[in-house]
């Protein structure tokens, strides 16, 4: 299974990486919602986890980008955005979970 992890904070998401590879992922790693856009025309994914703050624009901005053009891609967004209207609101934009920060892995 392919994922994009988009994650600005790059130790966490190297962390992130190397656990989702010793669990037998393939990931590609994007830092920016630029960089996943490009990566996301490109290429195909099986799922896409999606932080929200992106130093360049919104992971909404991704993920409304990735709806509006059909691209049925699951996307997890991982978020310290916790309030209840956050997450409601991203699950109606068109995603298909989401995950609190921090995420307990134990």
């Amino acid at each position: 299974m392919k994922l994009l992890l988009v994650e600005d904070n790059r130790e966490l998401s190297f962390w992130m990486t190397r656990l989702l590879e010793q669990s037998g992922y393939a990931v590609e790693q994007a830092f920016s919602g630029g960089d996943a856009l490009q990566f996301l025309m490109t290429q195909n994914y099986d799922a896409v986890l999606l932080d929200l703050m992106l130093p360049d624009m919104k992971g909404q901005v991704v993920l409304k980008h990735l709806r509006d053009r059909n691209d049925a891609v699951p996307v997890l967004i991982i978020s310290a955005q916790d309030a209840l209207q956050d997450i409601v609101g991203h699950l109606d934009l068109g995603a298909d979970d989401y995950l609190v920060k921090p995420v307990n892995i134990i």
